[in-house]
């Protein structure tokens, strides 16, 4: 690369002691092209005078709005299928995972940062784990089909717990 130091797609995300960290870090050219297109213009554009509602409607536009609608359009044969409205009806699943995403990076920008704990297990393992197993959650979710219902996630969802509805 001629002494340039590139970025891989995804640089150790399993390090990450937030979720907006990881997904920093997780499918980085991703998040950089919804940066682009959806936190910056509505960054740089409202709410100048209130700094945390700025990052939150931002964050929303970006993780929210701009991942939803980013996977809607990639999948144009749903809307010829199905017509508009019944096409944005069946994709009600995906359009939770990315709210419920959306909600957990603002609340992970917004929380003060307390400083690191001292010990591998409390500073690097818990915060990791945690993260892990957030994203194991909501990618129950993280389905762009229209084949199940959300009731169908949930109710997968809790057989992980072993809850039977």
């Amino acid at each position: 690369m001629a002494g340039f130091h590139a970025l891989r797609n995804t640089y150790r995300p399993l390090s990450s002691r937030t979720i907006a960290e990881f997904w920093n870090r997780y499918y980085f050219y991703f998040k950089e092209l919804m940066v682009d297109f959806f936190f910056y213009p509505v960054f740089l554009n409202f709410f100048k005078t209130r700094k945390k509602l700025r990052i939150a409607v931002a964050t929303f536009a970006a993780a929210g709005f701009g991942n939803a609608f980013y996977h809607f359009i990639r999948d144009l044969k749903y809307i010829a299928e199905l017509g508009l409205w019944r096409a944005l009806a069946s994709y009600h699943v995906y359009i939770f995972y990315c709210t419920v995403l959306a909600t957990a990076i603002t609340i992970s920008q917004m929380r003060k940062r307390s400083p690191a704990p001292s010990g591998v297990f409390r500073a690097r393992v818990v915060p990791a784990f945690c993260v892990v197993l957030f994203y194991c959650l909501l990618h129950v979710f993280d389905y762009t089909e229209r084949d199940y219902p959300i009731t169908e996630h949930f109710r997968f969802l809790a057989h992980l717990f072993n809850l039977t509805i």
